[in-house]
């Protein structure tokens, strides 16, 4: 079960929560909702950092008491992954990206599915393969800005193991120095 998170469902973190375990699906994803302006700033309906943070916390709390075991909530399985010293398996935690290509109708293929824009065409899978496109100097140079990319504040932080500067989509914000880059949910 994916579910999207947005300012409002932040408000509510157990009555989200508990509505998606009614489903018994055994499995959820939580996907933060950051959509801009035109001038750049997080629209009134995208989750804050700090919501997020607590919106994640609450369930937490919910989910290690009473589900623990019987319900796959994604981000918690993958943090246990990494604190246990495995390899992150979703792009945004790991510390480059650019593996997971997004291919529209028409056969267009782009670095990511947050990235579907003309600066991020890398090709047509009429004309290549997919094997071929992932690799692509340009693919591995955006895969890798995901580390050369970020600010010292990240680069210094004790959290770095974890998150890798979350996905870059999300990196807009401006770090304690000014340098631009900084993760937009970081406040969580």
């Amino acid at each position: 079960m994916l579910c999207t998170v947005t300012s409002d469902p932040a408000k509510e973190p157990l009555a989200v929560y508990r509505a998606l375990k009614d489903f018994n699906t055994g499995w959820i994803q939580f996907i933060p909702i950051v959509r801009l302006t035109a001038d750049g700033q997080p629209t009134a309906d995208s989750v804050t950092g700090e919501g997020y943070g607590d919106f994640l916390c609450a369930v937490f709390d919910e989910w290690i008491r009473h589900d623990l075991g019987r319900l796959d909530v994604q981000l918690f399985a993958e943090m246990a992954l990494v604190w246990s010293g495995g390899n992150a398996s979703l792009c945004w935690m790991a510390p480059t990206c650019g593996r997971v290509l997004i291919v529209e109708h028409d056969g267009s293929v782009y670095s990511c599915d947050h990235f579907v824009n003309p600066d991020h065409r890398i090709g047509n899978i009429e004309a290549s393969p997919l094997s071929a496109l992932v690799d692509l100097p340009v693919q591995r140079r955006f895969g890798n800005e995901k580390q050369t990319k970020l600010p010292l504040q990240c680069r210094s932080c004790s959290w770095l193991t974890v998150c890798n500067g979350g996905c870059p989509k999300d990196r807009f914000a401006l770090a304690e120095n000014g340098e631009r880059g900084l993760n937009y949910l970081c406040g969580g």
